[in-house]
């Protein structure tokens, strides 16, 4: 396949490009869904969307469980790490279940026109190029052509992947790619702080979503304020 068709969604953040196209997404869930809602509306000519799993709930649903998770944090920072991988396991599946089986209710008007195709229970079996487009076959028979390719298959963290972090990664202690964090989210290096999705290693999933924004910022600016 050829540089340029294929990109992850943490790649694709500008989709000029993308009007006229016909785009093929792999994956099924919020950013799935989101960037097909995003290429769409810049004018993409056709989005199929496919996904081994059934087409995921659009519902609104309260993160409500997530206060206490939270006030735990700025009790006793770190709180996370001290507890028992069982109920790290079964926190981590309460955050699936809400933030990741079911997806924003907001998508479902973004996503009515004939542009969109969905094609749940199936995979991507092979890709090749055909005279100038790429032909996808799928696990149910279908072939597409398309332009491009963009894969929602998930995150992981990978410090070093971030530019604006230039000379300094290398000094960061890093454990499967996430930085070690104290519990004031300050790294390896005194002074540099990461929240959001690089902590949750140390804090817990709640970090990868915006509910935990606020508690984050009160820690760090906490050790901020003792380091003045």
């Amino acid at each position: 396949m050829s540089s340029g068709v294929g990109a992850h969604t943490g790649d694709v953040v500008d989709f000029e490009d993308l009007r006229g196209a016909r785009v093929l997404i792999v994956g099924g869930r919020q950013s799935a869904y989101e960037w097909a809602a995003l290429i769409g509306e810049q004018g993409a000519e056709r989005i199929d969307i496919v996904h081994r799993h059934d087409v995921p709930l659009f519902e609104r649903v309260s993160w409500k469980f997530v206060d206490d998770y939270v006030d735990s944090m700025l009790a006793a920072p770190g709180w996370w790490r001290a507890l028992s991988h069982s109920e790290r396991e079964r926190i981590a599946r309460q955050f699936w279940e809400v933030g990741r089986l079911t997806l924003e209710w907001w998508l479902i008007p973004r996503l009515v026109t004939d542009q969109f195709h969905r094609w749940p229970g199936t995979s991507v079996i092979d890709v090749r190029e055909n005279t100038g487009a790429v032909v996808a076959d799928l696990s149910n028979g279908e072939r597409l052509s398309v332009d491009r390719i963009i894969f929602a298959t998930g995150y992981k963290a990978n410090l070093p992947s971030v530019p604006y972090l230039g000379g300094l990664v290398d000094r960061v202690d890093l454990v499967d790619g996430f930085p070690v964090l104290d519990e004031a989210f300050q790294s390896s290096i005194a002074g540099l702080y990461i929240t959001g999705f690089a902590a949750t290693r140390d804090f817990g999933p709640f970090l990868g979503f915006t509910k935990a924004c606020p508690a984050a910022a009160t820690l760090i600016v906490e050790s901020l304020l003792r380091r003045a």
